[in-house]
């Protein structure tokens, strides 16, 4: 939630909205198949009525412990409600990442 929470004080539109629904307790799932630690939300019947998925102008890069880029982040909302955060890396078995080791772009 951390890497969230920071990821929408970075000028992402609707952020106000999108941070209520981290507020008020957004259950998440994993959302991939091949192990990566990428998330998705449960959200409304509304948001999963309406066509297309955006994804944020704001994205991350993984950092390893000497700050050197790892992988990233991809952020996505559907229908004003936050939808999925893909993180990918160049390494298999691979947790979500700490805000410490996150840069956004």
């Amino acid at each position: 939630m951390d890497v969230l929470r920071a990821w929408l004080s970075c000028g992402v539109p609707d952020a106000e909205r999108l941070r209520a629904q981290l507020a008020s307790g957004v259950e998440v799932y994993p959302s991939c198949d091949c192990g990566c630690p990428s998330i998705g939300f449960v959200h409304s019947d509304a948001a999963e009525s309406t066509v297309g998925v955006g994804i944020s102008d704001v994205s991350a890069t993984v950092l390893d412990a000497n700050g050197d880029p790892i992988g990233g982040i991809a952020f996505f909302t559907k229908g004003g409600e936050l939808h999925d955060v893909d993180v990918y890396t160049f390494f298999d078995n691979f947790e979500f990442p700490t805000l410490d080791r996150v840069r956004f772009d």
